[in-house]
């Protein structure tokens, strides 16, 4: 009746993964830190502060001018999620907790990553739909392009954004 999520399930399950599976993760992984660092020194911010797991969301907050306070909504919300999964018995129950808690984080992460897009100039319709389809790629390409130019925060000292 109940499914629950064990560790002896999620073990099962991570040494099931072909090779091949974790050695893209891995890429992925490699190329999301080469991204954000190449980004962060682009915008003459802490390029090592994407390996640092709390100050990289601050660093990328300040990109485009938000407060590093801002940060907890969007840390807060997927670890939520994580933990209503795996401790609410109901597997769905804990889902749709987890889900509800995400809608949020959601369209704070897309106003967020739509901020980047303007502070890199980028300020049309299919700008916005690229990045937040393919964020991590997106940002990896504005990092890497030598024809991308960052030209500052969109909000200045002392403004307070919205957060929605």
């Amino acid at each position: 009746m109940y499914q629950y999520l064990s560790m002896e399930k999620i073990n099962t399950f991570i040494a099931g993964l072909p090779t091949w599976v974790i050695v893209l993760l891995c890429i992925i992984v490699f190329m999301g830190i080469v991204g954000q660092w190449a980004l962060y020194s682009k915008c003459d911010l802490p390029g090592f502060a994407a390996l640092v797991p709390v100050w990289n969301v601050s660093v990328f907050l300040r990109i485009v001018g938000r407060p590093s306070n801002q940060g907890w909504l969007v840390m807060v919300p997927p670890l939520v999620m994580l933990l209503s999964i795996l401790f609410i018995p109901n597997l769905i129950v804990g889902a749709v907790i987890g889900g509800i808690f995400m809608l949020p984080w959601a369209w704070f992460m897309i106003k967020v990553y739509v901020e980047v897009c303007q502070s890199f100039g980028k300020r049309n319709m299919s700008s916005y739909i690229l990045i937040v389809i393919f964020n991590g790629l997106y940002l990896f390409n504005l990092a890497l392009s030598q024809d991308e130019k960052y030209e500052g925060p969109i909000y200045k000292e002392g403004d307070q954004p919205k957060l929605f």
